[in-house]
């Protein structure tokens, strides 16, 4: 009679705990919606775009976790020796499925067809793991069940998904409102679809990273025609990665310090500000953190292998993932593959063969992937890794200055004193990691090493960090964004101090601040008026041209069919309609050029022979990039230059604050 007792308890637990944490769930969307007497208009356009957005998102990732069990099985072996779960499966799954999206956009082969087709294909993975698994889901009994403390996670859960459905330009101060996905993280794919294939642009410096997260947004934009119009479902699939590193986290803590303290470990990091932005944004941080905690949770799992044959496949994995985080984001190298391989180093349980021969395979795995963007860039450019490493392969279509600018602006070129100084600003003390995070992090390293059983792990994440502490302070132009991929050994060092009931009520309320500080930082977003980018039209319409940010966006879409505008100063035409020639603060001018060359009458020329009808100029952005310590931009535009072509050329159309239109006389 006990046990009946127990597993009826235990159901009625689990169901309140369900109950419970949808709605701190939705309270989470309520909060990001806002307001009182519009409250239920807005929420429902809100629960609306997370249903839209949701189902092409959930597409691409169940698709990716399919074809991560295909892969599983050929890289870990049908009977799962290497100890590689589900966490490393999907790791590999959105790497397998980016890198196939990144093949066929390069091959200029990525259309709503293919896309469906590889997604079909990674659907059949999945059917196969849910067969061969079946005996599984047919007993309640050996259901997967969750830990309580996971309900402490889910309004910042809520307000990561709501955050996913203002469209890009709305939100985040510390992004400048999305600059970075309006000029290049969703404008790339947007100029790929148009040109039927991923490529180099000139005008466009970005387009030479890797770009592997582009390449899975483009995947989506076939789906919705545009990149514009896929921007909710680029938003909600990096939300949905940003879940999938929450998990891998708390699965790293639970192999060691159990399942509560992995849970509480995955909402200290979910609950984050830093997370909130970067995982409510088409950005690619995530991803580099899904396959970073996939990559050290296998690489922390080695004592599983017990033949070099099973450690070669080890480190293959570890370096395929580690290899893919890079071409997600390069600054990867530095702060996942570094620190994770010399987990590996540090791993002496299995003896010296088997290291050696993880790192090799590791080395093999990562390399190759890397490669794949350096033969690529070599084709486009003759430098494998332009823009960097100009004095050594060549500066491409560049000239001396715009090489001059970029290595400006990206290598540290402060002393070590101040860069340690930007060190104990930007990360340790910047407001977006929390303040508790990193004094938890030191807390939870001494209680490690006081543990017998925990102290190796301990050990491996204090090494982490202070290599990755070192890469960002050396390697970096000390950006707080790129300190991100710390809070991986750190969350993993506050999961093992957790134990008995007073820590995991301290573990708990520690969530539970981050996660005010994270509705804080969103409550203060746009003078506390974020909720004004959610309305019926913006779910219709995909953007509210009603909202002053869009403006000159909802304008210039307005112009006649045969318009045609050149902009100067202004780098992120996501959203505009008509034919725009643009350049990044990097890129050469155009209109410069012509300029120099012949001046106001040439330029004006030179205009018209182009077909240009309107000239946009951003004067703000113009004045930001030249101001001293800035970036600076193409010497060739100057403030007199483009004030004589005003007043010679150009007829005022209208003002936005610091962005004017023209028409071209």
């Amino acid at each position: 009679m006990t046990q009946p007792e127990t597993t009826q308890s235990t159901g009625l637990r689990d169901r309140l705990l369900a109950v419970g944490t949808v709605v701190l769930f939705v309270a989470g969307l309520v909060v990001v919606s806002q307001g009182l007497s519009p409250l239920a208009a807005r929420f429902g356009v809100l629960l609306a775009l997370v249903i839209e957005s949701a189902l092409a998102a959930g597409a691409w990732l169940t698709a990716a976790i399919g074809l991560g069990y295909v892969l599983r099985r050929a890289l870990a072996g049908p009977d799962g020796e290497l100890g590689v779960g589900l966490v490393a499966q999907t790791g590999l799954g959105i790497a397998g499925l980016g890198l196939i999206d990144w093949a066929l956009g390069l091959g200029g082969m990525l259309n709503p067809t293919t896309a469906w087709v590889v997604t079909a294909a990674g659907w059949g993975g999945l059917a196969w793991q849910l067969g061969a698994t079946r005996g599984q889901w047919n007993d309640p009994e050996r259901w997967p069940t969750w830990p309580w403390p996971i309900i402490a996670a889910a309004p910042a859960a809520g307000l990561l998904i709501g955050a996913t459905c203002l469209a890009p330009g709305g939100l985040w101060s510390s992004e400048f409102f999305g600059y970075d996905v309006l000029s290049y993280h969703l404008q790339l794919p947007q100029e790929w679809m148009r040109n039927g294939a991923i490529t180099g642009l000139e005008h466009n410096v970005y387009s030479y990273l890797p770009n592997l997260a582009e390449a899975t947004f483009m995947h989506l934009a076939c789906w919705f025609g545009s990149a514009a119009e896929a921007a909710y479902a680029a938003q909600m699939l990096t939300a949905m990665i940003t879940l999938t590193a929450a998990t891998g986290i708390g699965r790293i803590v639970d192999a060691f310090a159990g399942d509560r303290a992995g849970a509480i470990a995955a909402g200290v990091y979910l609950a984050t500000p830093w997370t909130i932005v970067t995982g409510s944004m088409a950005y690619d941080e995530q991803a580099v953190m899904a396959l970073g905690a996939a990559a050290l949770l296998t690489a922390l799992r080695g004592d599983q292998s017990t033949t070099l044959t099973q450690d070669a496949r080890r480190g293959l994995i570890i370096g395929l993932l580690c290899g893919v985080g890079m071409l997600c984001k390069l600054t990867a190298a530095g702060m996942i593959a570094l620190p994770i391989v010399m987990v590996v180093l540090i791993d002496r349980r299995s003896g010296a063969r088997a290291q050696i021969t993880r790192v090799i395979t590791f080395a093999l795995g990562a390399g190759v992937m890397l490669g794949l963007w350096m033969i690529r860039n070599g084709v486009w450019t003759g430098n494998p890794t332009f823009p960097f490493a100009t004095e050594l392969f060549g500066t491409a279509h560049w000239t001396p200055e715009q090489v001059a600018r970029w290595k400006s602006a990206h290598t540290p070129d402060v002393s070590l004193p101040e860069a340690m100084r930007l060190f104990a600003a930007r990360v340790l003390g910047d407001f977006q990691f929390g303040y508790i995070v990193w004094p938890a992090a030191l807390v939870g390293a001494i209680f490690g090493w006081l543990d017998a059983g925990r102290r190796r792990v301990a050990i491996a994440m204090v090494l982490m960090l202070i290599v990755q502490a070192g890469f960002w302070v050396f390697m970096t132009h000390h950006q707080s964004r790129f300190a991100i991929p710390m809070l991986l050994p750190a969350c993993v060092l506050i999961g093992l101090m957790l134990g008995g009931r007073l820590t995991m009520l301290g573990g708990i309320i520690g969530v539970g601040l981050l996660t005010v500080a994270s509705f804080a930082l969103y409550l203060n977003q746009r003078e506390g008026n974020a909720w004004m980018y959610i309305d019926g039209v913006n779910w219709q319409t995909k953007l509210n041209y009603q909202s002053p940010v869009y403006l000159p966006t909802n304008v210039i879409n307005q112009l006649p069919p045969h318009a045609k505008v050149y902009a100067e100063g202004y780098a992120t035409p996501l959203y505009i309609q008509r034919p725009i020639t643009y350049h990044t603060v990097w890129d050469a001018s155009p209109l410069g050029a012509a300029l120099s060359e012949g001046g106001v009458t040439g330029a004006r020329q030179w205009l018209i022979d182009h077909d240009y009808t309107h000239v946009l100029i951003d004067w703000g952005m113009l004045s930001l990039w030249t101001s001293p310590g800035n970036y600076g931009y193409d010497p060739a535009i100057t403030r007199d230059r483009l004030d004589q072509l005003v007043a010679n050329v150009l007829s005022p159309v209208q003002r936005w604050s610091t962005i004017s239109l023209y028409r071209i006389r």
